[in-house]
């Protein structure tokens, strides 16, 4: 036997395997790019034209939000959460748990101005690092420019900078969670996910990935973690805990009064029930129903709620049963919290950066990543092209766009294990 002839044949082949995974890495992020560059040049383009040379105004010149609204969502929780006493007022916006307003209440520490600085810098230069870690093995240049466009021309980032709103904190600690999960440091894993969870609620889902290692353990843990950080952030806070409980139940009540029922944010979401809304104005509209948009709104939100706890666990058990590979378990649990809710801001969109980077480093040698590569460019890009004037205000088209472009990911994903399964069954 020619022990050294096979060796180098090894060697051979692990450069070839080496060079492959490299070009199809580079190939999902060439593509994802050059999507996302054209969507925003397109963009620019044509709410400039549309601005200046047809004079009109917001919202048709500007695929952002209102520029008088610039930084709001920041400047406004800083507010509320001054003096730690956020719920010393009930409003829609003071709907933060506890502990969400103790990590915006560490900023008020330092000057408004200084902790804003720190706030998005500290998120711009997080994820411009990771994205740049995750293009590993490719041409300097060909990492800087792609990392540039993903970053600096994909919408969920620009909207969430331009907002400004804490979704970028709960968005590091997912992060955060995913990354020493992969390294297998799960006790700090643990703690990220439990911090994500007690300062927004809907990272809860996020238990599917300890669930599909049977992790109970873990999920338990997480579960006291939260309690913990919930119940030490209230008795930190100015007056009582019964009364912050009770205020801080009512400031839910009124966001769903006023953003779940009435218009607040409509115009600038990608969730199934803003579909819904969407249609039950356009039935009105039409004349077809006895009902106004609001009582129509209020009769389908049980059933909607039921269908989609029904949908999210069907997911959930295709998950822990039969998904392996962890950028896609990511990815459905991160479409499940952004499709499913009753609102989902476009801020919420900058948690596909997470399944993204996994699916970049991801060995998918085959021609199936070309399709999540073009969806992925898809919903990320900026699409507000086309604004429907409704009784809610302007509708963006992305409205629809985006949770069409999510249940394509899901149909995909589906159809390919399918295929795999379909072919094992037949070889035994």
């Amino acid at each position: 036997m020619n022990t050294k002839g096979e060796g180098l044949d090894f060697m051979h082949t692990e450069i070839n395997q080496k060079y492959m995974t490299n070009k199809t890495k580079l190939s999902k992020i060439e593509m994802v790019a050059v999507i996302i560059l054209i969507g925003f040049t397109l963009s620019v383009l044509f709410h400039y034209i549309i601005g200046n040379y047809f004079h009109y105004g917001f919202p048709w010149n500007n695929f952002l939000f209102r520029p008088d609204n610039a930084l709001d969502d920041f400047k406004n929780a800083y507010m509320y959460a001054e003096g730690f006493n956020p719920y010393s007022v009930i409003t829609a916006q003071r709907n933060y748990p506890p502990f969400g307003f103790l990590i915006i209440g560490l900023f008020t520490f330092i000057e408004k101005n200084i902790s804003f600085f720190i706030f998005e810098t500290s998120f711009i230069l997080f994820l411009l690092a990771y994205l740049y870690k995750s293009t590993l093995g490719l041409e300097k240049f060909t990492r800087m420019k792609n990392t540039f466009i993903i970053f600096f021309m994909s919408f969920p980032i620009l909207f969430t900078l331009d907002r400004a709103n804490f979704e970028i904190v709960v968005f590091m600690f997912l992060f955060l969670f995913i990354y020493f999960y992969e390294r297998n440091k799960i006790n700090t894993s643990v703690v990220f996910l439990a911090m994500a969870i007690a300062m927004k609620l809907f990272p809860l889902v996020f238990l599917v990935i300890f669930l599909s290692d049977k992790r109970y353990k873990e999920v338990l843990i997480t579960g006291g973690l939260v309690i913990l950080l919930t119940l030490l952030s209230l008795l930190i806070f100015q007056g009582d805990v019964a009364t912050n409980i009770s205020h801080f139940a009512h400031s839910l009540n009124l966001y769903n009064r006023d953003y779940v029922i009435g218009s607040g944010g409509f115009g600038y979401g990608h969730s199934l029930f803003g579909v819904l809304k969407l249609f039950f104005m356009a039935v009105i509209d039409a004349g077809t129903s006895s009902f106004d948009t609001l009582e129509l709104i209020k009769i389908s939100m049980r059933p909607y709620f039921i269908f989609v706890i029904i949908l999210f666990l069907l997911i959930s058990t295709y998950i822990i049963k039969y998904e392996t590979e962890l950028w896609k378990k990511m990815l459905l649990l991160v479409i499940s919290v952004n499709l499913f809710p009753y609102v989902s801001a476009d801020y919420k969109l900058i948690h596909f950066f997470i399944p993204l980077m996994l699916f970049f480093i991801s060995r998918s040698d085959n021609d199936s990543y070309i399709k999540y590569s073009i969806l992925f460019g898809l919903l990320l890009m900026p699409k507000s092209f086309y604004w429907i004037m409704s009784e809610q205000g302007y509708v963006s088209a992305s409205i629809i766009l985006n949770p069409l472009i999510m249940c394509m990911f899901i149909v995909f994903l589906m159809k390919d294990k399918y295929g795999v399964l379909n072919n094992k069954i037949r070889k035994v």
